[in-house]
């Protein structure tokens, strides 16, 4: 008999929240640096990526000098994209192995099945 989500301790379920969020936002806002960084150091040196714009001062804009009708503007503005996705998506999946390791060998909250249970049923919903 399945047991409810709602049998999950609270603590590993707010844990896995802050865990898996975190990982997707400390993995996607730098890997959404990469590119303009590097098209800046490899265009202007070192001293242009102070002048990179950034939203908030989390995520980066597109480099002002670059020309909006040139093809290296797509490749940052799409690529920068991209890799911030990819690396979101890496960040929380590394965040959820360590959610894993944490909740059932170290904390010893939950077994290997209960979390296959509880991330299967939390996938379908």
């Amino acid at each position: 008999m399945k047991r409810p989500i709602l049998f999950v301790p609270p603590a590993a379920m707010l844990l896995g929240a802050v865990m898996i969020g975190g990982g997707f936002f400390l993995g996607g806002a730098p890997g959404s640096w990469l590119l303009p960084i590097v098209v800046t150091v490899v265009e202007k040196g070192w001293f242009g990526i102070r002048e990179i714009p950034a939203e908030m001062y989390v995520f980066p804009k597109d480099p002002l000098w670059i020309d909006t009708q040139s093809t290296l503007f797509v490749v940052v503005t799409y690529g920068k994209a991209v890799l911030g996705t990819v690396t979101a998506v890496a960040g929380a999946f590394l965040a959820t192995k360590l959610w894993r390791y944490l909740v059932v060998k170290k904390l010893r909250w939950m077994t290997d099945r209960e979390v296959d249970e509880y991330l299967h049923r939390a996938s379908e919903t």
